[in-house]
């Protein structure tokens, strides 16, 4: 678990081919930069689907939907998928 003064996440294995991510409170600057090097890692290097879960999440910046734009392309290239769940 990472955690940030007003934000943390998870990495959950799921099963060989997917792991998720699990945010809690706020999804910005102050925490993409570390989830963007596990996402890409997972994605890139190991060629794993990857699953965003926002649930527990309360506010999210422009940094952050960029890195969700982000997943969604590199995992259109590398041949992954990229899900975004607990979007309320």
């Amino acid at each position: 678990m990472i955690n940030c003064e007003y934000s943390t996440f998870k990495v959950t294995p799921l099963n060989d081919q997917t792991v998720a991510f699990r945010l809690k409170g706020e999804f910005g600057k102050h925490v993409t930069k570390e989830l963007r090097e596990e996402i890409m890692n997972a994605l890139e290097n190991l060629k794993q689907n990857v699953v965003i879960d926002l649930t527990r999440v309360n506010d999210i910046d422009t940094s952050a939907a960029a890195l969700l734009v982000e997943g969604i392309r590199v995992s259109e290239v590398t041949n992954t998928s990229f899900k975004v769940i607990g979007i309320n």
